[in-house]
């Protein structure tokens, strides 16, 4: 169980980390709508795992709430901020939600089989970071694809 529950906030912290230093580095790249959409949709799983995870280790609603919510606040300010305000106030929102409802979860299903639950939200949690990061790098193709001052424009030319 420990395991499950440690790889689970560990995934987290490598996951949110690189998506951040890569949508920040990508941030002119980015268009605004898949800007919002990569942050809107990390946040709420961010703070969905989380809050799972508080769910099951403390068996009570009120604290577990309270610090997901709070975490996935966090994480959605900074992950939207290199895109815009909208961004990171729509994902401060999808972080609250997510919070409250993996407390929720965590909550009505550890007396059953929280290592499956909690294994079940990683294994999600990261198979949508990995679309996530998959989405950042073929809109920076894309972009650099359209830009008539890109590289290799400038490489066919000479």
């Amino acid at each position: 169980m420990v395991l499950v529950l440690v790889s689970s906030v560990l995934s987290v912290l490598g996951f949110t980390t690189y998506l951040f230093n890569s949508v920040y580095r990508r941030r002119n790249t980015l268009s605004r709508t898949i800007g919002m959409k990569i942050a809107m949709g990390s946040t709420m799983m961010v703070s969905l795992l989380i809050g799972t995870v508080l769910g099951v280790l403390f068996q009570q609603m009120t604290a577990p709430t309270i610090y997901s919510v709070l975490i996935g606040m966090a994480v959605g300010y900074f992950i939207g901020k290199p895109v815009q305000l909208l961004a990171s106030l729509d994902s401060m929102l999808h972080g609250i939600m997510g919070g409250m409802m993996g407390v929720m979860l965590g909550v009505m299903v550890a007396p059953e089989n929280p290592v499956l639950i909690v294994g079940f939200m990683n294994v999600v949690f990261i198979v949508i970071m990995l679309f996530l990061l998959r989405l950042i790098q073929q809109e920076t193709l894309r972009s650099v694809s359209s830009d008539p001052h890109s590289t290799s424009s400038k490489q066919t030319t000479d």
